[in-house]
């Protein structure tokens, strides 16, 4: 079984942004996958299960792991 990663902190304001991304039929595929790394690390799972469930990179994973940390939503 994976290690659990540290949670990324997210507030009910930007996990609601994030989540209706995921809902909105126009958003960009780059933006959903942005918002299902941070929802999923939100969840404590590692960036290598992250990595393995959309298909990407464990560098992507921690790139914008850390960039939402830096810089919030607006940073994604």
């Amino acid at each position: 079984m994976a290690r659990k990663a540290q949670n990324i902190p997210l507030n009910e304001t930007a996990k609601a942004e994030l989540e209706s991304w995921l809902r909105k039929g126009k958003t960009s595929h780059r933006l959903t996958k942005r918002a299902r790394i941070i929802l999923l690390s939100a969840q404590g799972l590692s960036p290598t299960v992250i990595a393995e469930r959309l298909d990407i990179s464990r560098a992507d994973v921690y790139k914008w792991r850390t960039r939402f940390l830096n810089e919030g939503v607006e940073g994604l």
